[in-house]
């Protein structure tokens, strides 16, 4: 503690304002001793970053129906005991592609597991009936006149090329067609062929 020792009149003046300035003094350097504490105090932690992406590809994705992401499709003609008529079906088939990049798109048909000359204008369904396998021809069209073929990627008839829409789904009907085969005695079975959708862009 300091004391300090003055006179009355002027020099009592001049003790009052030292005092002031000494409790200034022990004020100030208080106020500093608490932020350095203060200060100290909060440096006490440390950090680090957590990075975070998540990537959009342009590209595009397909399914049959309503769905985009590799869904398969089923189509069912029916069940017959003779073919003396055609007999016609349809699906859709929807891609849905990337927004922004301009993108173009062909789709294609592969010629499925009983094509009998290996080509896509000779698909078959097939049965095995008694170890022997049968067929039923039937086709895939891009049209509902079923007169343009619906080829695999690659060949002429994919379907295509296409701008991407302004749209989230860009839909299409496949057509498929079993022709009749009248007067024709035809063997039981299920008759099945499986096909492979290819969507292609750049």
């Amino acid at each position: 503690m300091i004391r300090l020792i003055g006179t009355r009149g002027e020099g009592s003046d001049k003790v009052r304002k030292l005092k002031k300035l000494v409790n200034l003094g022990f004020w100030l350097s208080a106020c500093i001793l608490a932020g350095a504490l203060q200060a100290q105090a909060q440096t006490n932690n440390t950090t680090a970053n957590l990075d975070i992406s998540l990537e959009i590809a342009a590209g595009c994705s397909i399914g049959f129906g309503s769905g985009t992401a590799g869904d398969a499709g089923t189509v069912n003609f029916g069940s017959f005991i003779n073919l003396d008529s055609d007999q016609s079906a349809e699906i859709d088939l929807s891609v849905r592609c990337s927004r922004g990049s301009n993108i173009s798109y062909n789709i294609g048909l592969s010629e499925g597991k009983n094509a009998t000359d290996g080509t896509y204008k000779t698909r078959s369904l097939a049965a095995t009936v008694n170890g022997t396998t049968r067929l039923i021809s039937y086709n895939i069209y891009k049209d509902s006149a079923h007169t343009q073929y619906w080829g695999p990627a690659g060949s002429s008839d994919v379907l295509g090329p296409m701008s991407y829409p302004d749209a989230d789904i860009d839909t299409h009907t496949v057509y498929l067609l079993v022709p009749a085969k009248a007067g024709e005695a035809l063997y039981p079975g299920v008759y099945t062929d499986t096909v492979v959708a290819t969507v292609t862009w750049e």
